[in-house]
């Protein structure tokens, strides 16, 4: 199942028909009732889209509504939510049951969601995690080693800044007491978009 498909089957939404075939550039799938796209003047994702000739009627939806861009969101079979980053730690430790999908923003202005278009998981252990125009792969066993550092680090008041780059500062060493294992860690970790989501979601 495509996202769009995901979306309107959880929102109970029945997307209008178009008139049009051919296979839309959004998700790649065939309809026969699709749209001749009409991007507006601001849509600068043209790397991600896909080769066809039309809009099918549920990509239509997603594209048309500013909601899937300016906001953070999780959504299931079963129910669609919107999400706020006090929420995040939490969604990724607990997904909901397959299929699934979760889109998570900086920016609130990318339309992330056009590469999340074929990642549904249907894993809860390993899964594919949106943010803006990334795709993070979210191990749950790495999960469970990442989040406690980074409380660690946040609760000993380094600064978030050096916890993401990895680089900590003499006065942050000081405050972790010269921890060689913890300095190796966060070097090592920081290479991780993963640790960035961790640091991030804190």
């Amino acid at each position: 199942m495509m996202l769009s498909k995901l979306i309107c089957t959880a929102r109970k939404i029945e997307p209008e028909m178009g008139d049009t075939a051919g296979n839309c550039i959004f998700c790649g799938e065939y309809s026969e009732n699709g749209y001749i796209p009409g991007l507006k003047t601001n849509f600068t994702a043209y790397e991600w889209l896909q080769d066809g000739e039309i809009v099918c009627p549920y990509c239509n939806h997603m594209y048309n509504e500013q909601e899937y861009r300016k906001s953070m969101w999780v959504v299931s079979d079963k129910e669609y939510k919107k999400i706020k980053r006090e929420e995040v730690k939490d969604l990724l430790l607990n997904p909901p049951e397959p299929p699934f999908a979760i889109y998570l923003t900086r920016t609130y202005k990318k339309q992330g969601w056009i590469r999340m278009m074929n990642k549904i998981n249907y894993d809860q252990s390993e899964f594919f995690v949106g943010m803006d125009y990334d795709l993070i792969f979210v191990k749950s066993i790495q999960l469970n080693v990442y989040i406690p550092l980074v409380e660690l680090l946040i609760e000993r008041k380094i600064p978030k800044k050096e916890v993401q780059s990895g680089r900590l500062s003499p006065k942050s060493i000081e405050k972790i007491e010269m921890n060689i294992d913890v300095m190796k860690k966060v070097e090592k970790y920081a290479n991780d978009p993963l640790w960035e989501v961790c640091v991030w979601m804190m």
